[in-house]
């Protein structure tokens, strides 16, 4: 699972192998804006955030089947930071969903001032963090898991890896737009060539000097 300002993406995985695979429009920004006007949020509120996230997730996880998980990883800086406040253990990178409900209800009925005091809040998701709680919470339900597992790999990672293996099999990239795409478009835009391309330049001094460094 991966939560996103605007959307989350879900893949159900069997060993290596994705199974199934879903985008949903779920952000934390997006569901705040919509259903978090205050904090403390009231009942009705809660309950209205809870019932749009399981309309929009459990049509397609009824017409595709989808398994139940043991097990959720979770990926995203909003995951890590519920795994932080829920867990009872410094360091601890994983969560249950019991842990996980109790931390929704507390912080359901917290001040912005007072969710700034909880041990691993970051200033930044303050806003975001009770729409996340709820949307990850919804989704161990939903999804029969247990545990939530953080983990530090996100979306380019997953870049990075599928970029590496269509290299070595000589295969063009997926990825649409390249430098001189990009450069193209932003002169359309306003951009000044002279600054793009040296911008491009300087990032290409940068990334071979650090060669030893990434490999």
């Amino acid at each position: 699972v991966d939560i996103g300002g605007g959307s989350t993406e879900i893949s159900i995985c069997q060993n290596k192998k994705v199974i199934h695979t879903g985008s949903f429009p779920l952000g934390t920004s997006r569901l705040t804006q919509m259903f978090v006007k205050k904090n403390p949020l009231d009942h009705s509120s809660l309950e209205s955030l809870r019932r749009h996230i399981k309309s929009v997730l459990l049509p397609k996880i009824i017409a595709y089947d989808w398994p139940k998980v043991p097990l959720i990883i979770g990926s995203s800086g909003t995951i890590r930071a519920l795994t932080r406040i829920s867990s009872k253990k410094e360091g601890t990178k994983s969560v249950s969903r019991g842990d996980l409900k109790k931390t929704v209800k507390s912080i359901s009925k917290l001040s912005i001032g007072d969710l700034l005091e909880l041990p691993g809040m970051e200033a930044r998701r303050v806003d975001m963090i009770l729409s996340g709680a709820v949307l990850l919470e919804s989704c161990t339900n939903l999804l029969g898991a247990k545990k939530v597992r953080m983990t530090t790999y996100s979306l380019r990672d997953g870049i990075l890896a599928e970029e590496k293996q269509l290299q070595k099999k000589q295969v063009k990239s997926h990825i649409p737009f390249h430098i001189p795409d990009l450069i193209n478009k932003a002169i359309k835009l306003g951009g000044d060539r002279k600054k793009l391309e040296q911008s491009v330049s300087i990032a290409e001094n940068f990334f071979n000097a650090t060669k030893k460094l990434h490999r």
